[in-house]
């Protein structure tokens, strides 16, 4: 039996999605908010990659469980952890 393709996203759709996440990350400190640091490791230097670049990065491929769409409505950094649920 073929393997069904997952749906294509829409990327416009994706850094919108991702946008609202980050921002509500950042607002409340979550970790993540800063996006990688890159091969560094180190935030703050230029191979940083943002927040929004990096959830859409990963959000972009079909099979992402990132769910920025509910981490843009968290209240806590805590309830993160509900959006995989």
């Amino acid at each position: 039996m073929p393997v069904k393709p997952y749906p294509a996203k829409d990327i416009d759709q994706v850094v919108g999605d991702c946008t609202d996440a980050c921002a509500r990350m950042q607002e409340l400190k979550c970790d993540g908010w800063q996006g990688s640091p890159g091969q560094d490791e180190q935030h703050g230097t230029e191979d940083d990659v943002t927040c929004i670049e990096t959830c859409a990065l990963i959000e972009i491929n079909p099979d992402a469980l990132l769910r920025p769409d509910c981490i843009a409505k968290i209240q806590t950094c805590e309830d993160m952890d509900r959006c995989y649920d």
